[in-house]
This record gives structure tokens, sequence and C-alpha cells, in this order.
């Protein structure tokens, strides 16, 4: 929430919607968030009604959106953070290129706040071999380099689709409610691991909805969250040191 509340951009609103979290369905706990975040709302502390887990999110995510009154949503993890410039280089990047959806890159950090970085396999993908190919393509498409932390993220390789996560999306509220509908992924979807924010940049590809990017990390997203928890804790290790 603090680095919401410390965005440059002059006209931010804020809604935060819990996840089974006991602290913001305390109402004391609540009176001191909305005290020391004014420009933020806490509409819901919402119950699991989905066993899959990116389903479950897709629905809290359209939640907020549906509640917004912005004409672009942004969407932040509470395990994330987001630079002060990130909706500014965003919102520059849409006005520029006159389109409804924008993304930045990323930087991946560990839990001691430490710069994480990539090695030779994709943190993405559990399997080592699969893992390794997965990085081939990604480097060689500019999205990976070894030695650093910072992953440049495009919705499209060539006809191929890419890899953009929801922290990164800046994108009209209509775009965003069209695209990301909580929907069941089909079994093929499922048995491929497909999240929430990777079915949504499918549908966009798909659809051909003009994607532009700010070319900047502003984006410091934390590894060991959902989607990169089955990665090696050896190789995690092995790249933490080599940070410090």
């Amino acid at each position: 929430m603090r680095s919401i509340a410390a965005q440059l951009h002059p006209a931010v609103q804020h809604l935060v919607v819990g996840d089974r979290c006991d602290f913001i369905g305390d109402s004391v706990n609540r009176v001191a968030l909305e005290r020391e975040f004014p420009r933020s709302v806490v509409i819901a502390n919402e119950h699991r009604t989905d066993s899959y887990l990116p389903t479950h999110l897709a629905r809290l995510r359209a939640r907020a959106a549906a509640d917004a009154d912005a004409e672009f949503v942004s969407m932040l993890d509470d395990d994330n953070l987001f630079e002060d410039d990130h909706l500014t280089s965003l919102a520059d990047a849409v006005a520029v290129h006159d389109v409804g959806a924008a993304h930045s890159w990323r930087s991946l950090w560990d839990d001691a706040d430490q710069p994480w970085l990539i090695g030779t396999e994709d943190p993405w993908v559990p399997n080592p071999r699969l893992s390794r190919i997965s990085f081939e393509r990604l480097a060689h498409e500019g999205v990976f380099e070894t030695g650093t932390n910072v992953v440049r993220d495009r919705a499209r390789y060539g006809v191929g689709m890419g890899r953009v996560d929801t922290n990164e999306w800046f994108l009209t509220r209509d775009l965003f409610l069209e695209y990301s509908r909580p929907t069941p992924p089909s079994p093929a979807e499922r048995r491929l691991g497909l999240t929430e924010d990777a079915l949504m940049t499918l549908r966009m590809v798909r659809a051909g909805v003009p994607i532009v990017t700010s070319g900047r990390a502003t984006v410091r997203y934390f590894m060991g969250g959902y989607s990169n928890q089955n990665v090696d804790g050896v190789a995690i290790d092995e790249q933490s040191a080599k940070g410090r």
C-alpha cells in the first residue's frame, strides 16, 4: 500500500480487496489503514469460492475493477511493489502510442530484499528440462539475460504469445473487464498451469489488441509466490548468493 501511496501520478484511486485476510477483517485495523492511506478504500474481504487459485484471483481483480471509477486500472499483489514512477511511465506510454493497454518490465528480488539474479533456467517452469528450453527461447527474444535481475516481458514473440505479469499491466477498465473474465480454464489450459494473467494476455493477443511497453522495470517482483513456488531451492540459493 505504501508503494501505491508514493506514486507520482496525481490521480490514483486505490481499492484494496482482501483474500481471507484476518488483518483487514478487523475493524480497528481497517480504520488505521484508512487513516494512514486516505486515498485507499478497503472494499471487501473475500472468502475463497474457487478451488483453482488463478480463477479465484481473477474474481478478486474483477471485483476491484468493477468498483473502480478510473478510466485505466492497474493491479498490485500484496507481495510486490511499484517503483514511484510506475503509473506515470505507463500513462505516458499509452498516451504517446494512443492505445488502451501497456505494461512495464519487472526486477526480481529475494525475501532478503536482494536482487535475484537470473541464471540459465526459466524460474516459472518447474520441470528442469523444459525450464532450460524456455529460458533459451526467452533469452533469444531478449526477455532474460543471465546475471541480471530484470525481466523484459513481452506480450508477443512474433506470432506467439508472450508473458506479462498481472502487476505489470496498465489498461483501460473496459479492456481489463473484457479480457480478464474469471471463467474456469479449459482442461488443456489447466494442465499447462496457465494463470489468470497468462489467460488475459492470451485473449488479448488472439483478439489483436494493440499493446505497448514502457520499457522500464518499475515492478519489484519478489520470488517465491504462487507462480514460481516450485523453483528448485538450491537454484534460488545460488542465485541469491550471486547477488550479495
